[in-house]
């Protein structure tokens, strides 16, 4: 004992003056036991790696210190420190002070932190409220436990590259584009395709996959700045419709189109009917320029062509022809190829739903290209 180890009644039953001791062997509790009093007991080393193999040779590790005249490898050898905090060239004051800094142990002596946010967010209680929007874990009707879980795994890998507060959206445009183009109108590969609304956000998503399948995409668009932009994801040829006889130019390019997606409907069906090549699909998605017009039959039987009219929302969850169908198709024949990067939905702007009015002007807007996304505050 080099110092200290007076009992100091006088303060109390328990008190003790600050000690020193030297000649600690490993038997003894005070070698690398936690004392939680004014004592000391030292040990020489041979170089810093083995100061420091000796100091974490202990399942404690509250407090340490670190004492130097060379300040930046004070700090070096405190990080390879097992101790909750580690003081260079003080014993506590620092450590205790740095309110903003998490204080507490590790190994044995805990793992509970004071200060900082780790130690106010001690004192709550955490919650998680789920809610399943787009997909339940749950298999739907028709599909066995483990198809349901290779098919969830493939569609959460493509909805993690398409950002968090985007998918639902993202998932009803992959769903009613791909439907549209591969799944109803049974695009192949090199087939041409004709999409309609090409800066719209089914047309953005349209105009991809047929890159990916290979196939000449002709688009129509009523700006050239949309136009343009079609071209950079992959469009083949463009067509302004305000200008330009689409069927005249399809027709004379490809000799028809083998698929046509349409979102316009009556105004557009004796037309897209004439566009079509033989054995050509026209898919019906949308009836923005009206619901009833007359159809040759003749021309249709002529090409030996088909008309699909198709949605998406009014269909049950699960079972034949229902949402979780399309899912599954979705996930066999389009999310690879979004998990890869190869096919991503295009959002123009982002407008907080308590702005919606500023939204329709940019719907209307031959600079909008892609979906334009109404945003909620989460509570």
């Amino acid at each position: 004992m080099l110092a200290g180890g007076r009992a100091r009644p006088d303060l109390g039953p328990l008190f003790y003056e600050p000690t020193i001791l030297t000649g600690v062997t490993p038997d003894m509790t005070l070698y690398d036991h936690e004392t939680f009093g004014p004592v000391v007991s030292i040990y020489s080393f041979g170089d810093v790696d083995e100061a420091i193999e000796r100091a974490n040779a202990t399942a404690y590790g509250l407090n340490a210190s670190v004492w130097t005249r060379d300040g930046a490898k004070g700090r070096a050898v405190a990080a390879r420190v097992h101790a909750g905090t580690v003081n260079v060239n003080d014993a506590y004051a620092a450590a205790w002070g740095s309110v903003d800094s998490p204080m507490g142990g590790m190994g044995d002596s805990g793992l509970g932190r004071r200060h900082g946010a780790d130690g106010m967010l001690k004192y709550t209680e955490a919650q998680t409220v789920a809610h399943q929007r787009v997909l339940g874990f749950s298999a739907p009707s028709g599909f066995s436990g483990s198809a349901w879980a290779s098919t969830l795994t493939v569609v959460l890998k493509g909805m993690k590259r398409l950002g968090a507060h985007r998918r639902s959206e993202r998932v009803t445009v992959v769903s009613n584009g791909c439907r549209g183009v591969v799944m109803t109108g049974g695009l192949r590969d090199g087939q041409t395709l004709l999409v309609h609304g090409g800066g719209s956000g089914i047309g953005t998503h349209a105009i991809q996959v047929g890159r990916a399948l290979s196939a000449p995409v002709a688009v129509t668009a009523g700006s050239q700045y949309k136009l343009d932009r079609c071209a950079e994801l992959g469009a083949n040829t463009l067509i302004n419709y305000r200008y330009d006889d689409f069927v005249k130019i399809v027709t004379a390019e490809y000799g028809g189109a083998d698929v046509i997606l349409d979102i316009m409907g009556a105004g557009y069906l004796q037309r897209n009917v004439q566009a079509l090549a033989e054995n050509g699909d026209l898919t019906i998605i949308g009836l923005q320029d009206g619901a009833a017009a007359e159809l040759d039959l003749g021309l249709i039987l002529f090409k030996r062509a088909s008309v699909h009219v198709t949605n998406l929302r009014r269909r049950a969850r699960s079972g034949p022809g229902s949402k979780a169908e399309i899912i599954a198709e979705l996930r066999q024949k389009l999310w690879p190829l979004i998990a890869e990067g190869a096919v991503a939905p295009v959002v123009s702007a982002e407008i907080p739903v308590t702005d919606v009015a500023a939204a329709h002007p940019l719907l209307d807007s031959g600079e909008t290209v892609g979906k334009v996304l109404l945003t909620i505050r989460e509570p």
